[in-house]
């Protein structure tokens, strides 16, 4: 029994050159909407308690006036990008090659699972030797 017939195996599909840059592209414009977005939403959160308002105001004064603003785009674009990577993985489906590896069968080392897929071929083929000679008794 082969592990490996390439006439099974159907043909891999071209990729997309393009996409790596599609990717790029989309990174730019999360980070230019987490730019625009963070300030409003530091602001927003700066208003919510007054603990949270002092504890901002000395970062600022420890690190720079735009620093708070600056960390909160880093985690917003972070997240932006988390959240079109999941989107991206659901709808992407399964991977191709799974078939490959099916066809492949099991790892030589794997005793085991060799003798089941042995066991399992013959089987197959005395049910195809059962339908051929159904067929020439019909015949």
């Amino acid at each position: 029994m082969t592990r490996y017939n390439p006439t099974q195996v159907d043909a891999k599909p071209k990729g997309r050159p393009l996409l790596p840059v599609i990717g790029l592209v989309l990174a730019v414009c999360f980070a230019a909407i987490a730019y625009v977005a963070a300030p409003p939403l530091v602001d927003l959160i700066a208003e919510q308690s007054p603990k949270i308002s002092s504890q901002f105001a000395e970062f600022r004064r420890d690190y720079g006036e735009n620093s708070v603003d600056y960390i909160f785009t880093g985690l917003l674009w972070l997240t932006l990008l988390g959240v079109s990577a999941f989107v991206v993985a659901l709808l992407a489906g399964s991977d191709g090659t799974k078939k490959t590896y099916e066809l492949m069968g099991p790892h030589p080392k794997d005793t085991k699972a060799m003798a089941k897929a042995h066991r399992k071929a013959q089987k197959q083929a005395k049910k195809r030797l059962k339908q051929r000679e159904s067929q020439r008794k019909r015949e």
